[in-house]
């Protein structure tokens, strides 16, 4: 038997009839299976990842980096490069030849609209690009001093800034129990400058508006132009973060259901939500938006102390004085007021609900105290008075 086997195996390898029956062109299986290419293992690909493990973790945090790319011209900042012409697991080589130039020519659209922002802005000191998953940051602060006076050069801080609006853009989103899926825009655009300026440049080209101070826009992307001034924030990183977060805020909430800001129509719910991102996360809040003149600055403080106080000795904004007001219109006190009623609302069970049903009545032009109404169930006066026992049992005098 074994020795007819034998024949019938060198009949077929000779080409020969075997007699046996002939059932169409499966019958005779040949092997397509790609060769097992020494190089890539039969991969197709070749590793091209960071392998210093500290800058791995930052790098792999973010989707493009300008600087990983201009330090790796070949792979241009992939995880992989195809294993090259001579390949011989060629099937796979070409399965990473195609996602590896599907990646190089989005890489290489974003970094031609990299070099024309550099072009038109000319910085003293070139940018560092970042895109991450809501972001694309231009970042020009040759160093960041933290209050533990960890520093941060170019690179490494424009990392950290990116690492920043994703934790925040997280953190708010989580806050009011928002989604991707109900923005009408994904991507921000944010441009962080040293010098006035690359600002006052910048803030007409990309932002659509003229400031000495900061600015943001809705678009697609969103954008927000802003500089560390140091007259406002000297060497305070925190004080930086905060506004950022603050702006921040504002485009989240500009582009959730409708590119409507919130600031024409309910200036004490656009800066009540931005000042609760700021007491909560840097436990301090103030002017963080610039938006107001130079001599209404004010400094950044625990509001907590000064609202418990207004609240004691019945000298308190009222709701209904407020709740039309423009951002640019509120006042100090109306600031601290804003943050107070938007606080006392989110603190509800049912708070992050209660704030999208307000906000979808602002941006669809809706009679205000006709949407307050409908989403807290409050009038405009005994508001105040549930608000007052709120704070009393609540806030603290101490700082």
């Amino acid at each position: 038997m074994l020795h007819g086997l034998a024949l019938i195996l060198g009949a077929l390898a000779a080409g020969f009839p075997t007699g046996l029956p002939v059932v169409g062109p499966a019958a005779v299986s040949v092997c397509t299976q790609d060769e097992l290419c020494p190089t890539c293992h039969g991969s197709g690909r070749l590793d091209n990842s960071i392998q210093n493990p500290k800058a791995a973790e930052f790098e792999g945090k973010v989707i493009y980096c300008s600087e990983r790319i201009a330090r790796d011209p070949k792979g241009k900042g992939s995880a992989f490069v195809p294993c090259g012409a001579k390949c011989q697991a060629r099937t796979k080589n070409a399965e990473a030849q195609a996602e590896f130039t599907k990646y190089e020519t989005a890489v290489d659209a974003w970094l031609a609209n990299n070099a024309s922002i550099s072009k038109t802005l000319k910085p003293r000191t070139p940018f560092v690009f970042v895109r991450t998953e809501h972001f694309d940051l231009i970042y020009g602060l040759p160093k960041v001093t933290l209050e533990t006076r960890e520093t941060f050069d170019l690179h490494a801080g424009a990392h950290l800034y990116a690492e920043r609006l994703e934790t925040a853009y997280r953190w708010f989103c989580e806050l009011l129990k928002i989604e991707d899926a109900q923005m009408r825009v994904l991507r921000h655009q944010v441009f962080l400058f040293d010098d006035l300026k690359s600002l006052v440049t910048a803030a007409p080209l990309y932002a659509e508006l003229s400031t000495d101070r900061a600015g943001h826009k809705i678009g697609d992307p969103s954008v927000l132009v802003t500089w560390r001034d140091k007259n406002v924030f000297g060497k305070n990183d925190a004080a930086f973060h905060k506004h950022i977060v603050h702006h921040l805020t504002h485009m989240i909430q500009g582009v959730w259901t409708l590119k409507v800001w919130l600031a024409e129509r309910a200036g004490w719910l656009d800066e009540g939500l931005a000042h609760v991102a700021e007491m909560r996360l840097f436990a301090a809040a103030g002017n963080s938006c610039n938006t107001e003149s130079e001599e209404l600055d004010y400094p950044d403080e625990n509001w907590e102390p000064s609202v418990l106080r207004q609240v004691l000795a019945n000298d308190t904004v009222a709701f209904a004085n407020l709740m039309t007001k423009k951002s640019h219109e509120l006042s100090h006190d109306e600031h601290m007021a804003a943050w107070s009623f938007t606080d006392f609302l989110l603190h509800r069970e049912d708070g992050p609900a209660v704030i999208q049903q307000l906000m979808k009545g602002v941006k669809e032009k809706r009679e205000m105290r006709e949407v307050f109404r409908e989403a807290t169930g409050f009038t405009t006066v005994n508001f105040d008075d549930a608000w007052k026992t709120w704070v009393k049992d609540n806030y603290s005098l101490k700082p």
